[in-house]
């Protein structure tokens, strides 16, 4: 059984870690947090260079009939 745990307070979280740790019949496993600012950095000129326009990205989003909703 696999089971996720969000404690808000880090004191409180590492007192738990330490007691979890301490059970032999309990594997913990870190992972990374999901919306870490690193992986939004990432994401910064990924349309670097590439001849994108506002106008034309709205129009395939609609399918051709931005004009009506902008």
């Amino acid at each position: 059984m696999e089971i996720t745990i969000k404690i808000k307070n880090e004191e409180k979280a590492k007192t738990i870690l330490s007691i979890l740790n301490e059970l032999p019949f309990v594997e913990i496993k870190k992972s990374k947090k999901a919306n870490s600012s690193r992986d939004f950095e990432n994401l910064f000129g990924i349309w670097k260079d590439r001849d994108i326009l506002a106008t034309t990205l709205r129009k395939k989003a609609w399918r051709g009939n931005a004009s009506i909703y902008f």
